[in-house]
């Protein structure tokens, strides 16, 4: 994975080569496989500025293990300001379709653009498939024996945050690679499933010991945070979600 300049030497007997110069220059993208053109990345035919950020934080690696945990960090680091109350790049079209505003994402500068998890989780995937690295969206809410949807999370940090807070959520968008693991380009966990602290975001980590519950929560810190009081019985429920086009 890389990206830069190809160049190509040439000699133009000619008054008119000085208009030129002794070179032109191309720009070249090296993916880890062909880009997928398929939901929910839709990058056949690719976007150069994605091409531009995925490659750049790729660099130097292979694999679609390597590129999916570069482009958590990178996504991580440059999709904008958190906000939990409503997407502004997504669109909803039902619970699980949906339409992505990828030009009106790339057009508005960073310090600028407020993201909740669909619109982060929504371009994480945009940059994996670009690439060649296939990725499911999924969202993930929790069911209390009474029925009740929603969870507490333990305390994150949001894309574009300083400090750390817990959240209730109704639910939380994510990614997977096969339906084991998360990964997560949205917020920083404060600590790690082992309970040593961690503040990164989630590359692939297993869902199985899912991190957001309180009850499952290895190193403790959640127990404090139940959302449902005196419930020590969340149960994690997944499901799919995918962007059908963008606009």
């Amino acid at each position: 994975m890389t990206l830069g300049d190809l160049t190509f030497d040439f000699v133009c007997d000619s008054d008119y080569a000085s208009l030129f110069g002794n070179d032109v220059g191309i720009k070249v993208w090296l993916t880890d496989t062909a880009p997928i053109g398929a939901a929910p990345g839709h990058q056949v035919p690719v976007w150069a500025e994605v091409l531009d950020k995925s490659c750049l934080w790729c660099t130097g690696l292979t694999g679609p293990d390597a590129c999916r945990a570069a482009c958590t960090y990178g996504v991580f680091g440059s999709a904008g300001l958190y906000d939990s109350t409503q997407p502004n790049f997504y669109l909803p079209v039902t619970n699980t379709i949906g339409l992505f505003r990828l030009k009106l994402f790339i057009d508005t500068l960073q310090f600028f653009r407020f993201v909740d998890c669909q619109d982060v989780a929504a371009y994480f995937a945009i940059c994996n498939e670009a690439i060649g690295v296939p990725i499911v969206l999924s969202k993930v809410t929790a069911v209390s024996p009474g029925g009740q949807a929603g969870f507490r999370t333990n305390p994150l940090r949001g894309t574009g945050w300083s400090t750390y807070q817990p959240f209730d959520f109704a639910f939380h968008a994510q990614a997977t690679s096969n339906g084991a693991d998360a990964f997560d380009a949205c917020a920083a966990q404060e600590k790690d499933i082992g309970g040593f602290f961690w503040d990164n975001p989630i590359p692939g980590w297993p869902r199985s010991m899912y991190w957001q519950f309180y009850t499952y929560f290895w190193g403790g810190l959640a127990a404090n945070y139940p959302f449902y009081p005196g419930n020590n019985f969340l149960i994690p429920y997944w499901y799919d979600w995918t962007v059908i086009e963008l606009v």
